[in-house]
């Protein structure tokens, strides 16, 4: 089951899924020009090289969250 969030709904910790990769939001602020509409601004975190880059999102843009697992290991 595929899980969208809107703009607004953007938290950190979340796992996103933009064109294919994996991305960990770092930060999101909600943001509101004098002029213009609102908008999410995050800072993400790309799973496999550790990447940073910032991204605006619009408000109503719906977002995949990628569903994880996390699994309790010990190692010996």
């Amino acid at each position: 089951m595929v899980a969208f969030v809107n703009g607004n709904g953007l938290r950190p910790g979340y796992v996103i899924k933009i064109k294919g990769d994996l991305y960990r939001v770092m930060s999101a602020e909600h943001r509101t020009p004098g002029k213009g509409r609102a908008f999410m601004q995050a800072k993400l975190r790309k799973l496999q090289d550790g990447t940073q880059t910032e991204i605006k999102f619009r408000a109503d843009e719906t977002i995949e969250r990628a569903e994880m697992e996390q699994v309790e290991m010990e190692y010996l």
